[in-house]
């Protein structure tokens, strides 16, 4: 018997390749979805799709077995979660628990759109994908201010641009390393928020000297020098820059709008080749070990390598 191994475990979705679908069901109104990574895109652990909520639309009162949080990029919506309701604008985040209701309606004059993670990934029961009516609740007809000073807040945040930290060693869930020297990365998603399945946060890379611009120098010459793979999934949606993403030993130039998947085991590491910073909103599912999240190919190459065959 021959067993096929899957070597790319990685993969690149761009903007330009983007279809949304409209949502019907009882009580939706003006609901749109676009499809970012899922199970055909080589996922087996989340599923992070686009929502779109157009004026007077609403998402009834439902419920998951699996966790769901959301990024808002524009526009804003109120919405219902824990038996409080907010009213979220661009840069709010939030989280919905395994099994707690929520909705959503748009009451201003334009669409919003939002960024929603969903982990574990969707699995169809007795003909549902994972999404309950819970009738009990309904979509709000107002909703209180996130604010930063709140300390109140459940489920919810709030990020403004000026909140990203300074430049420096990445300094998160089981990652101290001296690799990552230059970046910004501010949680968003985690355990404050009740997060078990799922990180999120904003990640952000200075722009690179002009002479160290070109993907040669940058990436291709030595790429082992950047990538890094680990035993979780991770999605970047990339909301400002231009950067270089190394996949599985090929390279890309990806901007705002592109998505990218680092399976389990998939090589990659991602650069900025841009005028301005790089930012995108990335997820970690599951979630990361205290120890020992992230192993450097760069590290390991070094080592001496013991061959070992198998016989029969």
């Amino acid at each position: 018997m021959t067993t096929e191994v899957k070597s790319k475990r990685t993969a690149l979705v761009r903007s330009s390749e983007l279809q949304s679908t409209v949502l019907t069901g009882a009580g939706f109104e003006g609901v749109r979805q676009t499809r970012l990574i899922d199970a055909t895109h080589g996922s087996v652990h989340q599923e992070v799709v686009i929502m779109e909520l157009a004026p007077g639309g609403v998402i009834p009162g439902h419920f998951h077995p699996f966790e769901e949080s959301f990024f808002m990029l524009e526009g804003e919506a109120l919405y219902a979660v824990g038996g409080e309701s907010y009213r979220i604008t661009k840069g709010g985040y939030g989280f919905a628990p395994i099994a707690a209701p929520h909705a959503w309606r748009n009451t201003s004059d334009r669409p919003a759109r939002w960024i929603e993670v969903r982990a574990p990934q969707p699995k169809t029961v007795a003909d549902a994908r994972g999404t309950y009516a819970y009738p009990e609740l309904s979509a709000p007809q107002g909703g209180r201010e996130v604010t930063l000073e709140d300390p109140t807040l459940r489920h919810v945040g709030l990020h403004e641009p000026d909140q990203m930290p300074p430049y420096g060693p990445i300094a998160m869930r089981g990652m101290v390393y001296y690799c990552v020297k230059h970046i910004s990365a501010r949680l968003l998603v985690q355990d404050a928020l009740g997060a078990v399945q799922h990180l999120t946060f904003l990640a952000q890379l200075p722009p690179t000297p002009a002479d160290k611009r070109d993907a040669v120098d940058v990436m291709q010459a030595n790429p082992v020098n950047k990538t890094h793979y680990h035993q979780y999934e991770e999605v970047y949606h990339f909301l400002q820059g231009r950067g270089l993403a190394h996949l599985d030993q090929e390279s890309f130039e990806v901007g705002p709008g592109d998505t990218i998947l680092a399976g389990v085991g998939g090589s990659h590491a991602v650069v900025n080749i841009g005028d301005e910073p790089l930012l995108w909103l990335e997820t970690m599912t599951p979630r990361p070990p205290e120890q020992n999240s992230m192993f450097w190919e760069k590290d390991w190459a070094a080592l001496t390598a013991l061959p070992v065959t198998e016989g029969s």
